[in-house]
């Protein structure tokens, strides 16, 4: 049984319902279920057909101001656990209330370890809700009977700030490469998608500073100044002030008629297809779903060298180009010397698609697959 918060447009939903489609597919596994908290999302309605018949939704409408959520989500888990009886829970967003039914009904669990844990916290663990956030996920990870990374970066990472005995099992991000590429050839309309007579950048992420958007932005006023381009972000939900704040900047540098927020999209691909260059200017991840996303579309990419992931799935010079963190300079740079050399852009397009053969949901749901029978059988036993 897959645990998710919501179906809210995200990399952390869309591997989740990759993860369960694909294990709907296997034949030799007797039932897959998806528990949803909350039904509404950009991804409502559009869940893989393999996996709709098999979704649960709770039976509580929790909001994120009810007091001991937690706890009210951990009976919803409860409900839907009783009814399923799955072998293994994996949860990739909702870890204590997971835990906390593995543990009530003797059920292993699997989380999902998927975002620098040090940098998420640094700025809200001395505040009351930030103390409290950090007990309950310290918690439950503790309670979990299995941990498992999406790079070693994290792994490391995450055995050192949350004091584990051994560090988590790694298995990365996968791509229905063949979905991502029937999706893209999908008709979105957009000025700029057809308009040839400047380069099109695009990133695509929500707007929440981890993605450092503010540094790319200051990025293209240094490109413009060589080579007049265009910059489409392609994310929603947003941080309280962060789109306002980018909007201010995008008109404090004359940036009006070379940057678009075109918003959230369920379907990102063909935004991404008609673009020359995509870029990841990410403070940190815990490994980036649309960096796998751009390698599979065979998209020229200049990233930042973030932890976690970029540098696992990015070959310098090879198949993209790494930058330092939060500096628009060099990412400027990047920028220019892909858009002006067309040896390059195609070097690192042909090496991009060889890339992402790495990251196929096919090996990933393998890995997984194996992983849960290790857990199932260690904990039988």
């Amino acid at each position: 049984m897959f645990v998710n918060q919501h179906l809210e447009i995200g990399g952390a939903e869309r591997q989740i319902l990759n993860l369960a489609k694909g294990f709907a597919r296997l034949r030799n596994i007797e039932g897959t279920s998806l528990f949803i908290m909350k039904k509404e999302g950009g991804f409502s309605g559009v869940y893989p057909p393999e996996i709709e018949r098999n979704i649960i939704y709770s039976k509580l409408n929790l909001t994120e101001r009810w007091p001991l959520k937690s706890i009210l989500k951990a009976v919803a888990v409860w409900h839907a656990a009783r009814d399923f009886k799955p072998d293994i829970i994996y949860s990739r967003v909702m870890p204590l209330p997971s835990t906390i039914v593995g543990k009530i009904l003797g059920i292993p669990v699997v989380m999902a370890e998927i975002n620098n844990p040090s940098r998420k916290m640094r700025t809200s663990l001395w505040t009351p809700h930030g103390l409290q956030t950090f007990l309950v996920r310290k918690s439950s990870r503790k309670l979990s009977t299995k941990i498992v990374a999406n790079s070693y970066g994290l792994a490391d990472e995450a055995q050192r700030f949350w004091k584990l005995k051994s560090r988590p099992h790694v298995i990365y991000n996968g791509l229905d490469i063949e979905l991502i590429e029937k999706k893209s050839r999908e008709i979105v309309k957009h000025p700029w998608l057809d308009d040839k007579d400047a380069p099109l950048i695009i990133s695509v992420g929500r707007l929440v500073p981890a993605k450092g958007f503010p540094h790319l932005i200051e990025a293209l006023e240094i490109v413009n100044q060589t080579v007049k381009a265009r910059l489409m972000i392609v994310g929603g939900r947003e941080q309280e002030g962060v789109k306002r704040r980018m909007l201010t900047q995008i008109d404090r540098l004359n940036l009006g008629n070379r940057v678009s927020l075109v918003g959230e999209k369920p379907n990102p691909y063909p935004f991404m297809k008609a673009a020359d260059l995509y870029i990841s200017s990410s403070l940190y991840e815990g490994f980036s779903n649309s960096l796998l996303e751009a390698l599979a579309l065979g998209l020229p990419i200049a990233s930042t060298d973030h932890k976690f992931g970029a540098n696992e799935m990015i070959e310098d010079g090879k198949n993209g180009l790494l930058v330092p963190v939060a500096n628009p300079k060099a990412m400027a740079g990047a920028i220019v010397r892909i858009l002006k050399d067309g040896k390059l852009r195609e070097k690192l397009s042909q090496n991009a698609r060889k890339r992402a053969q790495n990251f196929t949901i096919e090996k990933t749901v393998s890995e997984h697959e194996k992983l849960f029978r290790e857990v199932v059988e260690s904990a039988s036993k």
